[in-house]
């Protein structure tokens, strides 16, 4: 143990225990300022009081749009501490993806920051919520007939629509609330109750709404930063959007769990975030791999002093070993979770062995069963064999408003069906082989993604490569590689040569896109989501969604 557990069973009570035990820690540093365990309860409680004073309390859902900003977490807490339940909105939504999020997460107050990036939010804002727009009503509340339970917008940059309240306003109105109603809001918020409402892409046209609870996420977040090796002196750099599972749940959660200081920044810029992590001295570090590799290809990077040791190596093995390499994070560890496991479920330990770290995603945490099992059954199967990963312990309470997900992705005996395919080898580790969904079938043969994009990233000059299957009237699928490479050195002919001199023919790439990392399209995450890969491959390569030719047209990429 690095650590003393925390008490606390609810956020509210977090940053209370911690503030007790570590009052001039630095809890955030933000743009060259730090704010301490202390400070930040101060300013948690004020930002309570003026949810209050607006009519918030438990059970009621308040959401969150802004970048990386100490102002995203005070916001958060405030309505954790009042038992409301926090919607953090996606930044690069637009107007219906929004709207959508406000009305289906019943959010009665919406707090945003008018800009982001080259992002002017106000427009976005307006154009969601018409009322805001216009004169207030008399009683002060919106009255906007899209979004009937929406009573409020607050501002927290510039003050610009008419309707909406600025955080002067905001702050000043929580002045008449007393210390004695704050804290018997705060004593009436029960460990079980929701915390977090958070908007996770799916293989639906909407979000998936993934419901979390207090407690869960305490004590899974502190067993994450365990085997991480956190303790109170660490520094964790957090430039992963905080409305991201990787972000609010699994970063923030391990860290201040174990007294230590989170380093936001807002607007990633990899010369910038060198020099950030040099400055600020971090020594933990939660991004993936498009973050690692553009920190290591960047000029500085050499240069640079970091003291990165600790957190989140990725999710390849190529980028776990550019992590551990080239950043320094000898004691990274290698993970696996989901949103609907309170960030993880795995992991493996910061005093594992390398090849542990670098080839396994893992052993379960403390209150976690991992099963393997056959994805038509859910019977377990033996180790070493490929089955779906089926997790029980800190999951969710469900998807929101969603009974007939809830009852699909649920066994009888209470594991999750997370869609993914795995195994268990004799040592207790994880291994990820690929999405169930994703799997490729050339031929009707099962190839898994993952085992392509691997061989094809043994070849010298492919920097990184991602696999699809696509419909094709000869084969039934064929497999297409993206890869950010030189064209005129890694040709098709020389994938194919290469993947069928290690593997079974029938994994052969049968067709190549060129591309940079940058022009692949990606989720919050960093991930490159395959179902857009693949709509991509159909599109350059000239076939329908039967595998039919079509008629030739412009594309993203244009560069197979």
């Amino acid at each position: 143990m690095t650590a003393s557990a925390p008490a606390a069973r609810t956020w509210g009570a977090l940053l209370h225990e911690m503030a007790d035990r570590f009052p001039t820690r630095a809890a955030i540093s933000f743009e060259g300022t730090a704010t301490t365990f202390a400070e930040l309860d101060h300013r948690v409680s004020q930002w309570s009081k003026a949810l209050l004073a607006m009519g918030i309390g438990r059970g009621d859902s308040i959401a969150i749009l802004a970048g990386n900003r100490p102002e995203w977490l005070y916001t958060a807490m405030a309505g954790a501490r009042i038992g409301a339940v926090v919607v953090p909105i996606n930044t690069w939504y637009k107007t219906d993806e929004l709207a959508y999020a406000l009305d289906h997460g019943d959010v009665k107050v919406l707090l945003f920051f008018d800009r982001l990036r080259d992002t002017d939010y106000v427009p976005i804002v307006a154009g969601t919520v018409a009322a805001v727009t216009e004169a207030p009503g008399p009683d002060g509340i919106l009255h906007d007939t899209k979004l009937p339970a929406l009573h409020h917008v607050v501002e927290l940059g510039q003050h610009r629509l008419p309707a909406a309240v600025s955080l002067r306003q905001f702050l000043g109105c929580g002045e008449q609330i007393s210390d004695d109603a704050l804290a018997d809001a705060e004593a009436a918020v029960e460990p079980d109750d929701l915390a977090y409402l958070i908007y996770t892409s799916g293989s639906t046209a909407r979000p998936k709404c993934v419901a979390l609870e207090h407690h869960h996420a305490i004590v899974n977040t502190f067993n994450i930063g365990e085997r991480q090796a956190l303790d109170e002196h660490d520094r964790s750099f957090l430039a992963t959007p905080l409305f991201y599972g990787l972000g609010v749940i699994q970063a923030l959660g391990a860290t201040w769990t174990h007294g230590a200081c989170v380093v936001l920044m807002e607007v990633y810029e990899p010369g910038r975030a060198l020099e950030l992590l040099e400055r600020e001295r971090c020594t933990a570090y939660y991004g993936l791999g498009n973050m690692t590799r553009s920190l290591v290809d960047h000029p500085d990077c050499a240069r640079r002093q970091l003291s990165l040791r600790k957190g989140v190596l990725g999710l390849s093995k190529a980028d776990r070993r550019l992590a551990r390499t080239e950043l320094g994070l000898t004691l990274g560890t290698s993970i696996y979770g989901l949103t609907e496991s309170y960030g993880l479920c795995a992991l493996t330990d910061a005093h594992d062995p390398v090849e542990r770290a670098e080839d396994t995603i893992g052993r379960p945490l403390p209150d976690w069963d991992i099963r393997i099992a056959d994805p038509d059954t859910d019977e377990p199967i033996p180790t070493g064999e490929i089955g779906q990963i089926l997790i029980r312990g800190h999951v969710m309470r469900g998807y929101y408003k969603d009974p007939d997900r809830n009852r699909e992705v649920m066994t009888p005996d209470g594991f999750f069906r997370t869609g993914d395919l795995g195994y268990m080898d004799e040592h207790g580790y994880l291994h990820f082989h690929s999405r169930l969904s994703e799997m490729m079938k050339p031929g009707g043969i099962n190839v898994s993604p993952l085992e392509v994009e691997l061989l094809v990233g043994e070849i010298a000059g492919v920097r990184e490569v991602h696999a699809v299957g696509i419909p094709d009237i000869a084969r039934g699928e064929a497999i297409v590689v993206f890869v950010d490479a030189d064209r005129d050195d890694v040709t098709l002919d020389r994938i194919q040569d290469h993947v069928r001199s290690r593997a079974a023919k029938y994994k052969a790439p049968h067709h190549v896109i060129y591309g940079t990392s940058a022009s692949f399209p990606r989720v919050a995450s960093g991930k490159v989501p395959k179902a857009r890969l693949r709509e991509l491959a159909l599109t350059e390569l000239g076939f329908d969604a039967a595998g039919m030719p079509t008629p030739a047209v412009d594309t993203p990429l244009s560069d197979h």
